[in-house]
């Protein structure tokens, strides 16, 4: 029987599938602009889906969470083609959170579903100088999925 629960978890899961498609092509080839053409490139250090990839200032891509991977990091750097874990977040964030660029250049990330598969209210700050997170504070609701 499909409840409302079963159809939300189902739609989470056909979103995922299509964003990860979507998202493991991006991070695992580059794409020559001059010639149009895609080439592989290093893989990530934990397969994932439902995460989320932020473009830094500095060119680097943050990735951040992710079924499974709840507050793990990685950084891909398109220069080499190669991934490097970064540091863990001060808490477990998983899938459906999101991050944000801010004009700092630090990435505000928040909200996303817990180990408990609860959506949690956190926010934390990651700072490519120091190539830390931070806790800033919590969100009134969890949310997940959120924009």
């Amino acid at each position: 029987m499909l409840n409302c629960m079963n159809l939300k978890k189902l739609c989470n899961l056909l979103f995922s599938f299509a964003l990860f498609s979507l998202l493991s092509t991006f991070l695992t080839h580059k794409v020559f602009a001059s010639t149009g053409t895609f080439s592989y490139t290093g893989n990530m250090n934990n397969s994932r889906s439902i995460h989320t990839e932020t473009l830094l200032q500095n060119g680097k891509v943050l990735i951040v969470g992710g079924d499974k991977y709840y507050g793990a990091a990685e950084l891909y750097d398109s220069t080499t083609g190669t991934f490097s874990l970064s540091g863990n977040l001060v808490n477990s964030i998983g899938d459906g959170s999101t991050a944000t660029l801010l004009q700092n250049g630090k990435v505000l990330i928040t909200g996303g579903i817990n180990s408990s598969n609860i959506a949690t209210p956190i926010a934390e700050v990651y700072d490519p100088i120091n190539n830390s997170f931070s806790q800033v504070g919590n969100m009134n609701y969890g949310r997940e999925f959120h924009t």
